[in-house]
């Protein structure tokens, strides 16, 4: 869990106007794994995560089917990266996870509403 600053901005209610839409890979979309962004609805505080299907993780997510995230839902789903393999993937969600400097900007990118759908590589 990536804490935040508790101040109102953070805090946008889900569905919001600054809430990044068409961040869901459209089924035309072939392939890849994705490292996506939720951010919670209750907190403001961010996830990040990595998946081949993110609709099915966030729904797991808010389901309360994940420990670390269950005590901070609802989520909503903010952005992701699509990557051609799953390693692609794993290595850029730990890189974000690692470094507080890559993950505030990878976040600042797509709540300034930047690419949030972007293939990497293959």
């Amino acid at each position: 869990m990536i804490p935040t600053p508790a101040s109102p901005s953070r805090r946008a209610a889900c569905g919001s106007p600054k809430q990044v839409m068409g961040i869901i890979p459209p089924p035309s979309y072939q392939g890849g794994v994705f490292v996506y962004l939720l951010r919670s609805c209750a907190t403001g505080n961010f996830y990040i995560g990595a998946s081949a299907n993110p609709q099915r993780r966030l729904d797991q997510h808010n389901a309360g089917r994940t420990v670390y995230t269950s005590k901070h839902r609802p989520w909503e789903l903010i952005g992701s990266e699509a990557f051609p393999t799953l390693t692609a993937a794993r290595r850029r969600e730990a890189a974000l996870k690692r470094s507080s400097r890559m993950r505030l900007f990878f976040i600042k990118r797509v709540l300034n509403g930047s690419p949030v759908l972007r293939k990497v590589g293959g």
